[in-house]
């Protein structure tokens, strides 16, 4: 209740070539959001491949996605935003990102342009951003989804094959960007 409100924009494609994007856009309000205007980018790259002939189902279809760079984009160095009290709060973004993925030391002040790391390339071994390399770097993701021309619905990805496919998440739908099938 008394932290910043955060949002986060989500776009992401599983390419007939067989490559896959993801690309999270963090906001720490409304305004920004519909502006956006982001502080912080983060882009996962890998492939992804079908994985219906494992596991056949009327009512669901699956892949698996390897994530093999994540780059990480600092926008601000300083974000401040207003209050539920009406007061200002300012956050060193720059400083939460050097706690967080510290990156052997390399600075993630932006100095008014935007910092981005490849977080494989510039930040290993894995201590030196451990929640991307745990959680991304070189795994290996379930989904089940269902998909027509307008939509698709997506359960949560997992690193856990039983979870990601046998027994997933209820899925969450989003209108696609260019009617497909």
């Amino acid at each position: 209740p008394n932290g910043p409100d955060l949002w986060v924009s989500s776009r992401f494609e599983y390419l007939a070539s067989g490559r896959f994007v993801r690309e999270e856009r963090g906001f720490f309000n409304r305004t920004a959001c519909e502006q956006n205007n982001a502080w912080l980018r983060i882009k996962y790259e890998g492939t992804w491949a079908d994985g219906d002939s494992l596991t056949p189902t009327a009512n669901s279809s699956f892949a698996s996605v390897d994530v093999v760079s994540v780059w990480l984009t600092l926008f601000h160095d300083e974000v401040c935003v207003e209050g539920m009290d009406g007061g200002v709060r300012c956050m060193q973004t720059n400083e939460t990102m050097a706690g967080l993925c510290p990156c052997n030391g390399w600075t993630w002040t932006s100095g008014g342009a935007a910092r981005e790391r490849n977080i494989g390339m510039f930040c290993m071994p894995s201590l030196q951003c451990p929640i991307i390399h745990e959680a991304y770097l070189q795994r290996r993701h379930y989904v089940s989804y269902t998909a027509v021309a307008g939509r698709a619905c997506f359960s949560p990805a997992s690193t856990n094959l039983a979870r990601g496919w046998r027994a997933p998440e209820e899925p969450k739908c989003f209108a696609k960007a260019l009617p497909m099938t």
